[in-house]
């Protein structure tokens, strides 16, 4: 049960309310992960698949993200939470490329951020508390070693949060979609999610 602190089911929360955000009809999820998502998702009324390389995870889909064994458009959010991080870095653009694809409206992810940062709540009249996470001003960029899961991570060295976002932004453009949002969850700031649209 450790693995569902508190951070991790806000952070389950947001990825719920980023895919629904949009009243989707069909969602696919990249990676298994523990489940929350699908089973309200389905609750929903939604269409929901999942799709992971390991068919010992009981994906709907087995299949890399790198090539999904899909058409184009296929459902309305592609979103992939937590995923990326365990591919070599020189995976990210072909796999974002792929997501693009298969999704119609939206394409949600997240990624873990290295950076740290703070969670404040400032108080706003007529409005109450708003919660806003500053990254720390003094914070040098550290090389990343490999640690048997992940590849890499946001604000590592070699991997700036300007350089992957103006990257998403491209393909993005590309593919149809018109932006990009980002933030980072202010009970988790560990996880940074990306909203293309």
């Amino acid at each position: 049960m450790s693995y569902f602190d508190k951070a991790r089911w806000i952070s389950q929360y947001r990825q719920i309310r980023e895919v629904l955000g949009c009243g989707p009809a069909s969602v696919l999820e990249i990676g298994t992960g523990p489940g929350v998502l699908g089973a309200v998702v389905k609750l929903q009324g939604v269409r929901y698949q999942s799709m992971d390389i390991d068919p010992a995870l009981g994906p709907d889909i087995v299949g890399s993200v790198t090539d999904i064994p899909l058409g184009d458009g296929q459902f309305d959010v592609v979103c992939c939470f937590q995923v990326l991080e365990h591919l070599p870095y020189e995976c990210l653009e072909r796999s974002l490329s792929e997501m693009l694809r298969v999704a119609k409206n939206r394409v949600v992810v997240s990624l873990p951020d290295a950076r740290p940062a703070r969670a404040v709540s400032l108080f706003r009249p007529r409005k109450g508390p708003k919660a806003v996470v500053l990254d720390s001003p003094f914070w040098r960029a550290t090389e990343h070693a490999f640690d048997g899961q992940h590849y890499w991570e946001i604000n590592k060295r070699g991997y700036r949060l300007r350089d992957i976002r103006n990257g998403m932004e491209k393909l993005a453009l590309a593919r149809g979609f018109t932006s990009v949002k980002t933030y980072r969850v202010p009970e988790n700031t560990y996880h940074r999610f990306f909203v293309i649209r």
